[in-house]
């Protein structure tokens, strides 16, 4: 079968006006914003250039831009970035857990809306959810959210914990499930049962990292549909570009297309790439010149 261009993907979905990319990074340029030294696999350049251009291209106008543990704590790729397009672009932070409340204060002003943790054993980023209870109270004075990067064994261990967090706190990548187990899996029910709590949220994204069949991600429908048909209130979507560890990466064009097969009705868009992004970011706030 003929595939189709890469326009007529975007075009047949019609994407609502104001929609939100909810999940990506910004990489370099390098001159400007190094790497953190000791990276196992280096990425290469992805600037706020190539994403913008990129977004322009796709039919998306709102962005929130995830910072990304191959830059460390330094928070200047973001604000650079912000800046470019203050009205439409905001971001969620790598924060240390000591960090200042004022220090958050200020980063709130420059358009900074939640502080992202990893809970991934293997990363040398991770941290204890102890921790994370303990940085709750800043998240609580600053209005910001918690957003946990975490795979499904992980969800298991915390999951009683996560819906104590005063604060929304938000899943990444729907915890990772592996498609080939299907949606009966423990680590994907653990997820749907901790979506009952009024405070968490997740990102229906990553399905180039779930999927076990490819593009275009047949296998992994069922689990972002599921999701957005229970809690249309409280799922979040985005690209993950540039699809960081992903060889090669994945085709932006394939996940707008795989968007539209589990948010199919014009309604479940607008929620999912408009209204639910606005409610937890603030994007109507931002435009009318407001903070938080």
């Amino acid at each position: 079968m003929e595939q189709p261009s890469q326009s007529s993907l975007v075009k047949n979905v019609g994407l609502p006006a104001h929609s939100c990319n909810s999940h990506c990074h910004i990489v370099g340029p390098f001159d400007r914003f190094p790497l953190v030294e000791g990276q196992k696999n280096p990425p290469s350049e992805a600037t706020k250039e190539d994403l913008f251009r990129l977004h322009d291209d796709l039919g998306i106008q709102r962005t929130v831009i995830v910072e990304s543990v191959v830059h460390g704590f330094n928070h200047d790729i973001a604000i650079d970035a912000i800046k470019q397009r203050p009205a439409d672009t905001l971001a969620v932070a790598l924060v240390e857990p000591d960090i200042d409340p004022k220090e958050l204060s200020a980063l709130t002003k420059m358009g900074f809306r939640g502080a992202r943790f990893h809970l991934v054993k293997h990363m040398r980023e991770c941290v204890d959810f102890g921790v994370i209870r303990e940085f709750a109270q800043k998240a609580v004075d600053a209005n910001w959210h918690i957003q946990l990067h975490l795979h499904g064994d992980e969800l298991l261990e915390c999951a009683r914990e996560i819906p104590k967090l005063p604060v929304p706190v938000v899943i990444d990548h729907m915890a990772y499930p592996n498609a080939a187990l299907g949606v009966k899996q423990p680590e994907f029910r653990c997820l749907m049962d901790i979506m009952e709590a009024p405070n968490v949220w997740v990102k229906v994204s990553g399905c180039d990292r779930a999927t076990r069949a490819g593009p275009p991600y047949d296998d992994v429908v069922p689990f972002a549909s599921a999701l957005v048909e229970r809690y249309p209130d409280r799922v979040l979507w985005g690209t993950d570009w540039p699809h960081l560890q992903i060889t090669p990466p994945s085709d932006d064009y394939i996940l707008v297309d795989f968007m539209s097969r589990i948010a199919p009705s014009e309604e479940s868009r607008i929620k999912l790439l408009v209204d639910n992004p606005d409610r937890l970011y603030g994007f109507n706030a931002l435009a009318k010149g407001s903070s938080v």
